[in-house]
């Protein structure tokens, strides 16, 4: 920050470089007491795009000044997983710095922006409307200070996840994991499951830009022996290849599989593709074979602290149409819980704890959950296909 230059002053036309501070000159120019309305949010910023800038616009609406809080890569790893952030803390920085609504950023390491919130006290707290009140890092601190907390709109479909899905499933034609070409988009797809409600929740994340989607039962696929020796693989895509392969060549249609799984990093990212049983039968027995794998996984990590509990839900859809195939992938990175919290989801969704949330999937709206998931995520990588891109 320049010599002189007042916070909520006109500081916006200031270089952007001098509206990157340190943490504690944050606090001495934008703590209490001053005489101005101050406005903080905070996020990882990779892949800056319209739905950030909509945000910040919402965000500064509120007061004086906008104070961004950006997590640096270490923070941004912990919580997205490997190869995440794509753009380094120096980069992100400079770009949030240089938009107009941003007065000043601040670069913090831990997973929330909790200290940096109650050192600062701004009179409003922003996020984005997915949030509630007291899932928002701070909240508390803010609320008992005298500020508010505000939830601003979202600008529809627009997400940094789902830019990076679509970035990283490219050209489907080669250029992911593919063979010789991407198949031609169907009139009907055919789903390879006989779950109603699977077949329902993937029309659903894919929408109206779709052939019609069928099932095994709609084409009358019925079960036979020889389905159970398909998902030897020890991938998630190597399972979802093998499945769409068997089912295209049986029924002759171009068929979409997937497989999907928890892999926990302090477990070497198992248990992978033996998610569905990794308890011994005999707790599956004594609890069911849902709550003996969360008992089974929590007694596995009683000793590994929580900076280290670090997981992820990956998805694989592999579509194949006689020599041609590609699969694409979707991970929803979070940590694994000290206790199982929540009625909702089923599977490991009790134990599966987003930081950025405060809470486990157990925990969250059904519609929340869906449109973060990681089969959301590898339904968003079709898209560029279902919209002609395979075509």
């Amino acid at each position: 920050m320049t010599a002189g230059a007042q916070p909520g002053r006109g500081l916006g036309r200031e270089p952007a470089a001098t509206r990157i501070l340190s943490r504690e000159r944050a606090v001495e120019l934008y703590g209490r007491p001053r005489d101005f309305r101050l406005v903080f949010t905070n996020g990882c910023f990779d892949l800056l795009h319209a739905g950030h800038l909509e945000s910040f616009w919402a965000a500064r609406a509120h007061g004086d000044a906008l104070l961004v809080a950006l997590n640096d890569d270490a923070s941004v790893r912990r919580l997205k997983g490997p190869g995440r952030p794509l753009l380094p803390t120096r980069d992100r920085a400079w770009l949030l710095a240089s938009l107009r609504p941003v007065d000043a950023v601040v670069v913090f390491g831990e997973d929330t922006p909790e200290a940096l919130v109650e050192a600062l006290l701004p009179d409003v707290l922003v996020k984005g409307e997915d949030y509630r009140g007291r899932e928002v890092a701070g909240a508390r601190a803010v609320e008992e200070a005298g500020g508010e907390v505000r939830l601003v709109p979202l600008l529809a479909g627009r997400s940094t996840s789902d830019l990076v899905w679509r970035i990283r499933a490219g050209a489907l034609t080669g250029e992911l994991q593919s063979g010789s070409e991407a198949p031609p988009v169907p009139q009907r797809l055919l789903v390879a499951t006989r779950n109603p409600h699977k077949l329902d929740e993937i029309r659903e994340l894919l929408g109206e830009a779709t052939p019609e989607l069928v099932s095994l039962s709609d084409v009358g696929a019925e079960p036979r022996d020889e389905e159970e020796g398909l998902e030897t693989a020890e991938t998630f895509a190597g399972n979802a290849l093998a499945k769409g392969r068997y089912f295209q060549r049986r029924t002759g249609m171009v068929t979409m599989a997937e497989d999907s799984g928890l892999c926990v990093d302090a477990l070497g990212g198992g248990p992978g593709v033996r998610t569905r049983r990794l308890a011994p039968d005999a707790w599956a027995r004594r609890w069911g074979r849902d709550e003996a794998n969360n008992r089974w996984l929590l007694d596995r990590l009683r000793d590994v602290p929580p900076a280290e509990r670090g997981a992820a839900f990956r998805c694989a859809a592999a579509v194949v149409g006689g020599a041609g195939w590609f699969v694409v992938e979707g991970e929803l990175r979070g940590r694994i819980a000290g206790e199982a919290r929540g009625e909702g989801g089923f599977g490991y969704d009790p134990v599966f704890l987003l930081p950025e949330r405060g809470r486990t999937l157990g925990e969250l709206p059904r519609e929340v959950k869906q449109a973060v998931s990681h089969r959301a995520r590898a339904m968003a990588a079709l898209r560029p296909w279902l919209e002609g891109a395979g075509g």
